[in-house]
């Protein structure tokens, strides 16, 4: 048994020991949030473009002045920072710039949304949310400027400016994150990863990077903001992201912009398969062309555009071109340079340059009236016809003494068989001209005379343009046979007074054909005509002619036949 001493010594260790373990190992202990450790008051850090997320690291390029003044102050003070968006990205305040975005460099752009305007009480020159961030690395660049590395660490909502001077200052409320796990917000993952997979098959921004950044991410929160990076593209995304804390709210906003994006998307890979629709088309033509070409080339028929070119401006050389008749070649010359081989407005321009380079354009033919060379000629091609062709060498005669005989014209006129088309023909060899002849015989389209114009399919010049092209010269002999069988007025025209313009001498100084549509010389041309009665050929033709009548004569053909029966 203890003394009482003794128990009471005993009881006053006990007593002793029982307090010291109070002392050591206290009741209860409180954990403190690293949030609350962050500081409410903190130097801010406008930048003018970048998406930073907390769990991010960017980079951002400060200029000389009072940024780089606010990461020396950081620097003193746990290198905290506020990074915020500066309302007008183009004013002249001092501004940082980061990257365009975190991944994607499209940059922020847009306004904040009349929402966000409402929701914040923030009356700054910067946007409400923004994020909490640590210096990392800080590098001395050129120009005083410096590159800073940025980690983003917490949301925060502005809640007024401290101070301006000598630097942004300013009091901020954290927003906590909040999440609750259950089978909704596991639905809600899975879809925006689904989603976010689907969207980086066929979206080129998205690197194999950011995919592996992705599957190394830890937390539903973290991981709605990464993603969110990459798509955000404007300010209102941006701060909606930034003023949510609810884990579940940011991820019902991401779907909508990734719904959006796959919208985007869709109508963008639309549009490229168009393109690349029509390009494989058209490179198929070209290949088919350029095979066409090499073939050509092969049979000796080069059809492009260069030797066409060189071919038309080859033939203008040596010939008298007016000012208006060059400009408008020229400009035919500049239209098929622009155009593509296989439009239909290439051939017509083709068509239209063969024609009009083909054309004798100042050409004429020498000539030497020879009258016994001539009497010669007629005797030897015709029997007969004493008093035409006295009257033809009369003519010659009268021709060689004036020097010229422009303007008159012939109309030999008698009975089928008699010569008529023979003689003229003759009658060009006599002159030494070019001879061409064709035959207005119930013609009934004026366009015959003076040609269709280049709209209609098919296209071509009149007779008189084309028999110019075939003579080469502009003072041919032109033989219109049968002229007193010319068709009436019709539907297509009057061709009658379409041959007036072309046989009066006062109008085919300038005669305009329709193809053509370039004032064309026909006043040198000798044109001469037959006709079987002149009872039938217009008044207003035939009036101003030189008649030469044949008799019901045989020709020296017919004469010798005739002998033989």
């Amino acid at each position: 048994m203890y003394s009482n001493e003794e128990k009471t010594g005993l009881g006053s260790f006990e007593k002793q020991t029982e307090a010291k373990k109070k002392k050591l190992v206290p009741e209860y202990v409180e954990i403190v949030p690293l949030e609350q450790t962050f500081p409410s008051v903190l130097p801010l850090l406008p930048i003018s473009q970048a998406t930073l997320f907390p769990g991010m690291v960017i980079p951002v390029i400060l200029p000389e002045g009072k940024l780089t003044q606010t990461i020396d102050k950081a620097g003193t003070s746990n290198d905290y920072v506020g990074v915020v968006l500066i309302q007008e990205p183009h004013s002249e305040k001092p501004v940082g710039t980061g990257p365009s975005t975190s991944v994607t460099g499209v940059p922020v752009e847009g306004t904040m949304g009349e929402e966000l305007k409402r929701k914040s009480r923030s009356k700054t020159p910067f946007h409400p949310y923004g994020v909490l961030a640590k210096v990392i690395k800080k590098i001395n660049l050129p120009d005083n400027q410096i590159s800073v590395l940025l980690s983003g660490l917490q949301r925060f909502e502005l809640k007024g400016l401290v101070s301006q001077e000598p630097l942004f200052v300013a009091k901020v409320e954290y927003i906590h994150e909040k999440m609750q796990r259950d089978t909704e917000l596991e639905a809600l993952l899975r879809s925006a990863l689904t989603q976010f997979k689907t969207l980086a098959k066929d979206n080129p921004l998205i690197s194999e990077e950011v995919k592996v950044a992705l599957v190394n991410i830890d937390g539903p929160g973290k991981l709605a903001d990464f993603i969110a990076s990459v798509f955000v593209r404007d300010v209102k995304d941006y701060q909606e992201f930034l003023s949510h804390g609810d884990v579940k709210e940011r991820l019902h906003r991401l779907l909508l912009i990734l719904k959006k994006e796959q919208d985007v998307q869709a109508v963008q890979k639309q549009i490229s398969d168009e393109i690349n629709q029509k390009v494989s088309a058209a490179q198929r033509e070209f290949y088919l062309h350029e095979q066409l070409k090499v073939i050509q080339k092969e049979l000796g028929k080069g059809g492009d555009k260069n030797s066409l070119d060189e071919k038309f401006r080859v033939r203008l050389q040596g010939k008298q071109l007016s000012t208006e008749v060059r400009s408008r070649i020229d400009e035919e010359f500049e239209k098929l340079a622009t155009l593509n081989e296989s439009s239909s407005e290439y051939s017509v321009a083709v068509n239209y340059l063969d024609w009009v380079t083909s054309l004798p354009w100042g050409q004429i033919s020498s000539e030497n009236v020879d009258l016994e060379r001539g009497t010669k000629i007629l005797n030897r091609d015709h029997y007969g016809l004493k008093d035409v062709k006295e009257r033809i060498l009369e003519f010659l005669a009268v021709k060689k003494l004036k020097g010229q005989s422009e303007g008159t014209i012939l109309c030999l006129v008698g009975p089928p068989g008699t010569g008529k088309t023979s003689l003229g023909k003759s009658l060009a060899e006599v002159l030494g001209r070019k001879f061409y002849r064709f035959s207005v015989g119930g013609m009934r389209d004026e366009a015959e005379i003076k040609g269709h114009r280049r709209t209609y399919v098919g296209a071509m010049p009149g007779k008189i343009i084309q028999g110019l092209k075939r003579t080469g010269t502009e003072n041919p002999v032109f033989l219109i046979d049968e002229i007193d069988k010319l068709g009436n007025h019709s539907h297509a025209g009057d061709p009658a007074s379409a041959l007036l313009e072309v046989l009066d001498p006062e109008q085919n100084k300038d005669f305009m054909d329709h193809y053509v549509d370039l004032p064309v010389d026909c006043s040198r041309v000798f044109f001469v005509t037959t006709a079987n009665s002149v009872d039938t050929i217009p008044a207003a033709l035939w009036t101003e002619w030189k008649l030469l009548r044949f008799r019901d004569t045989p020709t020296k053909k017919n004469s010798t036949l005739l002998k033989s029966i």
